[in-house]
């Protein structure tokens, strides 16, 4: 199995809980002759590759296709998909009340060779499947008017959201590796016409898509290693793509990484895009030829964009050789007098003056409080925090700094702590940071008093290593008061 399969191919340890909640097993006839039965309870439903839809879906039965499981399927049905190879799949319907999940059994390898399609459903979970790469993208397509759908550590080179979509999860799983010369395969959240919507839910024109949390994926390998734009244009390659008719997106706690043109694009081209958080992600490895590392921006369209967040991200495109040193992001999106805030990120690289100079001075810009490794920085900006280093994008602490911070709030907790008996610990015991002369009451109060120190992330968890806990945190500025 690929590495990447392998980090992310994850079977939830509910799997294993549940195990044993086995449905009462029908009489023989019932199950030679594939009849559903009142006897047969659907809570656990099994599919096979060999399998045959005329058959009950059951253990000793088990049906060929995911939409037989679902029809036969009651809320809250686990259906279990056995290991092997599948051709495309489609899914259409669902049930009030709680989710019917479809994962593979514990165990098993489950691949599809073509398209997995959803298609006006609702309440459905599906989990910890690959889609193979061959597939003409997207190889998971969400179609329109689907409600409460959850798709959780699944692997496919790409995936497509359309319009009237509402409570979308993707949490976990990978999707990348485009690398088809002029071919346009991006993980994309759009419409199914080129501007505007195509199609209709319970007889109405789809409403935009609302509600969509991406947590935990990992987004790579968009045309990495491409030599020249001309291998593929007219396509625009980002890692993802989203095209617009979206109310609510929240993009958090995962990976780009390896993206040859931009890592994220959004341009409102088919609708509106309001109401969107982008916090705690890592964007690490850019190509040489592009200019945007982040591309937030009004187009030549109908349709506005506004209210977005970036905050809280590791920004390390690692490509000082590119068209835009570092490559910056850029945010132009103002609908409604909006503001986009660009704050507490971590940043590889400021960018060349004039680069920094066009995107402040593009309406609804706030750069404030991030921390720019090396160069110049665009807003107001902060320190790295002191004790911290940086190592492959990642903030690390260094053996002196730790030993000094620690022996810090050692030292506060003590009932009879002060700052001045804080301080003449600290020099007797020659803890002194490499930036720093030596302690005195005001780096003391400072340092027990770095916010940053506590309950503040870099990009999703992993990125960053907490210096105390929040207990001592606590003790800390009890001792301060006394």
């Amino acid at each position: 199995m690929p590495a990447i399969q392998r980090l992310t191919h994850v079977v939830a340890a509910a799997t294993l809980a549940l195990a044993a909640l086995f449905s009462p097993l029908a009489s023989p006839d019932a199950l030679a002759s594939g009849r559903e039965g009142d006897a047969i309870r659907m809570d656990r439903l099994f599919v096979s590759s060999t399998g045959s839809d005329a058959r009950a879906c059951t253990a000793a039965a088990p049906c060929q296709t995911l939409a037989r499981a679902l029809q036969l399927a009651k809320p809250g049905a686990i259906v279990q998909l056995r290991a092997g190879t599948y051709p495309g799949q489609g899914l259409e319907g669902g049930k009030d009340g709680a989710p019917i999940v479809f994962e593979p059994a514990p165990g098993a390898t489950v691949t599809f060779s073509g398209q997995l399609t959803v298609t006006s459903s609702k309440n459905l979970t599906i989990r910890g499947v690959h889609i193979a790469n061959e597939v003409v993208s997207p190889g998971l397509l969400l179609q329109a008017c689907n409600v409460n759908i959850r798709v959780e550590d699944v692997v496919a080179k790409s995936f497509a959201i359309l319009e009237g979509n509402r409570n979308i999860v993707l949490r976990g799983g990978a999707y990348g590796g485009a690398h088809t010369q002029g071919v346009e395969e991006d993980p994309v959240v759009g419409t199914s016409h080129s501007r505007g919507p195509g199609a209709n839910c319970d007889g109405a024109i789809a409403p935009p898509s609302r509600n969509l949390l991406f947590d935990g994926v990992l987004f790579h390998d968009s045309m990495w290693g491409a030599t020249s734009r001309a291998f593929y244009d007219p396509a625009h390659p980002d890692c993802l793509q989203i095209q617009g008719y979206v109310q609510g997106l929240v993009i958090r706690n995962s990976t780009f990484l390896r993206c040859g043109d931009s890592f994220l694009g959004m341009y409102p081209d088919q609708g509106d895009i309001f109401d969107v958080r982008i916090e705690n992600n890592a964007f690490i490895e850019l190509g040489n030829l592009t200019y945007f590392g982040i591309q937030i921006a009004k187009s030549d369209t109908p349709y506005s964009c506004g209210n977005f967040v970036f905050r809280r991200n590791v920004y390390w495109p690692n490509n000082p050789t590119s068209w835009a040193p570092y490559s910056i992001p850029r945010f132009s999106c103002t609908a409604n007098g909006s503001v986009t805030p660009v704050t507490e990120n971590l940043i590889q690289a400021g960018f060349d003056r004039s680069v920094c100079t066009l995107v402040e001075g593009e309406n609804g810009n706030r750069w404030t409080d991030n921390v720019f490794v090396s160069g110049t920085p665009c807003g107001t900006t902060v320190a790295l925090p002191w004790g911290y280093k940086i190592v492959d994008g990642k903030l690390k602490l260094g053996t002196d700094e730790r030993r000094a911070l620690s022996t810090l709030f050692l030292l506060a907790r003590g009932a009879k702590a002060t700052l001045d008996g804080v301080t003449k610990e600290l020099r007797a015991r020659k803890l002194v940071a490499p930036a720093r002369t030596g302690w005195n009451k005001r780096l003391v109060r400072r340092a027990l008093l770095e916010k940053r120190y506590v309950g503040r992330f870099y990009g999703p968890p992993g990125w960053h290593q907490g210096v105390v806990t929040q207990v001592a945190w606590n003790r800390a500025q009890a001792a301060l008061t006394r």
